[in-house]
């Protein structure tokens, strides 16, 4: 499961702009990325404000896959790799 976490921007702009970058691309797992929006601010050391998307997965090529869609909103992006994921049993 993909989850993209949006740290430090403010309001619901960033959500919808990566809704709509995600429905618009061709990635084969749309259905399971999760967006998480982070209440945080991101500043470096003088102050200036630095937001950035993190993307957690346990599978790296697909990490990456959506890290390349993502680069056209020109924002900073981590990508993390997951050692597991654990689902919620059902």
């Amino acid at each position: 499961m993909p989850n993209i976490e949006i740290h430090g921007f403010g309001g619901n702009e960033t959500w919808y702009k990566l809704r709509e970058v995600i429905n618009q691309s061709e990635l084969l797992f749309k259905k399971d990325i999760v967006i998480t929006e982070v209440g945080s601010y991101c500043r470096n050391l003088v102050g200036i404000t630095q937001p950035f998307l993190r993307i957690c997965d346990t599978d790296h090529k697909r990490a990456e896959k959506l890290a390349k869609v993502l680069e056209k909103l020109n924002l900073d992006i981590e990508v993390l790799i997951l050692k597991r994921f654990y689902p919620a049993s059902s």
